[in-house]
């Protein structure tokens, strides 16, 4: 689960300073960015390792668990054994704290829930706009392949309607000068299918509503759709939609709508101060796309690449580890001879009673002394887990002292040890 959000927020933080990079390119350029970037926290990076594509590879990674030997394992089965009272009196208050797994589960079926609550107000609403609109037979004239309702709701246009489109404009945009660029900003939203942009943003603006990121990317993205709309129609109308977007953009309205978790999906025209004003310099830019914002992009999603694959390699890297420990050499009997021998001698080193743990020490150098090498990886092998169960033992009793002689006559000068 830590991979991969962390995978997913490293790839998001990536892409936003991209964005930011690219303000004056292509509003398209952007919108699709933002919107790979939100795609990312729908892939599960953290199995993307178990897929057979990425079985058989070269991997990069150290497995630390090699260099540490485990001593639990050199315990004998019978000194694990703990009384109920025991078990109790070592769980804490985080053994009944739910997985984060668990929660990030409640959190996206909460987010559905969400996205279910804002689909009926949608459909409540139409059903209202119906209610209180009537066709607009003023506008005739215009041609134009959606239907127009007037209607008293508060904003100048919007469009609705995954099936059949309609745009609703404000009874009193009939007399303003600026209805033609209105209209054809709604048209321009339906022709390329921005509802359907919306609907998607709007779906994971809710499974993602406790994520903070998510909720800048999906922010962004609205303004970039907006952008992208505003330049397609600025190829149209060229000045005459600017200027009519400063006059209706910078007109002082009775009532103004917020976006939040509760609002319908809708392509308007009302958005907040600060970045009406931003869409009205925007026109003023010449926005062609340019080799250094290709290289801009290119050099984002090599980074997200990066990123993605780092993880999956860890991960796959962990799981091949496993399988090689699972195919280990087999052992022989002189071997496993002389390792029931150690467990035996070392019983006790489980206790912290300073005379079991003594006994413990004693029985293991004891073992070492008398006991016959083995050959090549075996000895090697067996010596250094024989050692490591000392230093456990005298660690615990504070006999640092010791630990340095036995080493001093176990490993002697020149005989290469191993590292610990």
């Amino acid at each position: 689960m830590t991979d991969y959000l962390f995978t997913s927020t490293l790839i998001s933080l990536c892409i936003l300073l991209t964005v930011k990079g690219l303000k004056n390119a292509p509003a398209r350029l952007n919108f699709y960015l933002l919107m790979i970037a939100l795609a990312c926290w729908f892939v599960p990076w953290q199995y993307l390792s178990q897929l057979s594509f990425f079985e058989g590879s070269e991997r990069y990674t150290l497995n630390v668990a090699k260099i540490v030997p485990d001593i639990k394992v050199l315990i004998p089965d019978t000194l694990h054994t703990t009384t109920p009272n025991t078990l109790l009196s070592k769980q804490s208050m985080w053994d009944f704290v739910p997985s984060m797994s668990n929660i990030f589960i409640i959190l996206l079926v909460s987010g559905c829930g969400l996205f279910l609550l804002r689909m009926g107000l949608y459909v409540k609403l139409i059903k209202t706009l119906y209610i209180n609109s009537k066709p607009s037979t003023e506008l005739k004239h215009i041609k134009n392949q959606y239907p127009i309702r007037l209607t008293t709701h508060t904003e100048p246009a919007f469009a609705t309607g995954l099936i059949k489109p309609v745009i609703w404009l404000e009874t009193s945009m009939i007399n303003r000068e600026e209805l033609n660029s209105v209209i054809q900003h709604e048209v321009t939203h339906l022709q390329q299918g921005d509802i359907y942009w919306t609907w998607l943003i709007c779906f994971i603006e809710s499974v993602f509503w406790w994520n903070p990121i998510c909720l800048k990317l999906t922010g962004l993205a609205r303004e970039q759709l907006e952008l992208r709309c505003d330049e397609l129609c600025m190829q149209k109308l060229k000045d005459k939609y600017q200027l009519d977007l400063a006059s209706l953009l910078l007109k002082k309205q009775n009532a103004t709508s917020k976006n939040n978790f509760f609002t319908p999906p809708l392509l308007n025209i009302a958005h907040s101060k600060s970045f009406n004003i931003q869409r009205i310099k925007m026109l003023n830019k010449d926005k062609t796309m340019k080799s250094k914002y290709l290289v801009m992009v290119a050099a984002a999603m090599s980074f997200s690449a990066l990123a993605a694959a780092q993880i999956v390699d860890g991960n796959t890297g962990s799981k091949q580890q496993s399988s090689n420990a699972a195919q280990a050499p087999v052992k022989s009997e002189a071997y496993n001879e002389q390792l029931a021998q150690l467990l035996k001698s070392a019983a006790g080193a489980k206790s912290d009673t300073p005379e079991l743990l003594n006994q413990a020490a004693q029985g293991i150098q004891d073992w070492h002394l008398n006991r016959d090498k083995l050959t090549g990886f075996e000895e090697a092998e067996i010596k250094l887990q024989s050692f490591s169960l000392l230093n456990h033992v005298y660690s615990k009793l504070e006999q640092y002292e010791d630990i340095l002689s036995a080493y001093e006559k176990w490993y002697e000068q020149g005989s290469n040890p191993p590292y610990f």
